[in-house]
């Protein structure tokens, strides 16, 4: 019983008590707001798929169009794959340069902790990183569009012998 008369003369009580109501109060409005954030990525999503049903309609028909369509692909891939051989390349050699450098030895550098980790050479290894996922990302989306549109092609083509 003293506990709770020690609880109610308390301030820091009745503030987490206020603060715990206030979160409560807030809490309905809150998740009608997040139960909203599907429907504007489904609206988002539908009209994405929209413009590339448009793109697809007005390419299909012309050969020379599905070919750069398809040499645009291959072009990512090979831009992909440069970038990437690029990063491991610089990320197998970082450790030997910077470790001459700094005089640590290999075991010592690939040793990973969050002491370390705020250390330039690994925030420069994750920035150049980014090129890698652009356009791995950018490959990936083109290979769909491209299977879609030649999808949409073959289609035409067997309805029109």
């Amino acid at each position: 019983m003293e506990k709770i008369l020690s609880n109610l003369a308390s301030v820091e009580w009745w503030f987490t008590g206020l603060f715990f109501v206030f979160i409560a109060s807030i809490l309905p409005f809150a998740i009608r707001k997040l139960r909203e954030i599907p429907v504007f990525f489904n609206q988002y999503k539908r009209k994405k798929q929209l413009e590339e049903l448009k793109k697809i309609k007005r390419i299909r028909r012309y050969n020379f169009l599905s070919y750069s369509e398809i040499i645009k692909t291959y072009s990512y891939f090979c831009i992909f794959a440069i970038v990437s051989v690029l990063f491991f390349y610089s990320y197998i050699l970082d450790p030997l340069v910077i470790g001459k450098i700094e005089n640590t030895s290999l075991d010592e550098f690939f040793k990973f902790d969050f002491n370390t980790f705020t250390k330039p050479r690994h925030i420069v290894l994750f920035v150049l990183s980014f090129p890698l996922y652009f356009f791995e990302i950018k490959f990936l989306r083109q290979r769909n569009f491209t299977n879609r549109l030649l999808s949409y092609r073959l289609r035409l083509l067997n309805k029109n012998p």
